[in-house]
């Protein structure tokens, strides 16, 4: 059975939602490696990104981008480091240990909400 065809206006979504992803953890980790918190929180009302998430984001972002120029192994490379780390955050929480994976790389930054020395947002 040959592949489906797709619209031309599909493999475009993807590639804007790849550039959207990159741009947003890079804004994130610029954030963070500056010190500003207006780029780590962009509401108040909302929970900051923590460090490891911009990270990801910027992962996923390369990942869309290497699978729309159909470099397959290349992205499953990519992907491997944000597996591995959701994984053994998710193992850490659901036996309540410590990993030490959730602790920053940077210097804290404190914004409104945020106050802490750690790179998950806890209240």
């Amino acid at each position: 059975m040959p592949p489906a065809q797709t619209p031309a206006l599909r493999p475009r979504i993807v590639l804007i939602a790849a550039l959207a992803n990159i741009l947003i953890g890079a804004a994130a980790l610029w954030g963070w490696l500056t010190l500003r918190p207006g780029l780590v929180q962009w509401n108040g009302h909302l929970a900051p990104m923590p460090f490891n998430g911009a990270v990801s984001l910027v992962l996923v972002g390369l990942g869309l981008v290497l699978l729309y120029r159909g470099l397959f192994r290349s992205a499953v490379l990519v992907a491997l480091p944000v597996v591995l780390y959701s994984t053994l955050a998710a193992v850490s929480q659901l036996v309540h240990t410590h990993l030490g994976i959730n602790h920053p790389l940077l210097l804290p930054v404190h914004t409104p909400i945020f106050s802490t020395d750690r790179c998950a947002y806890r209240p």
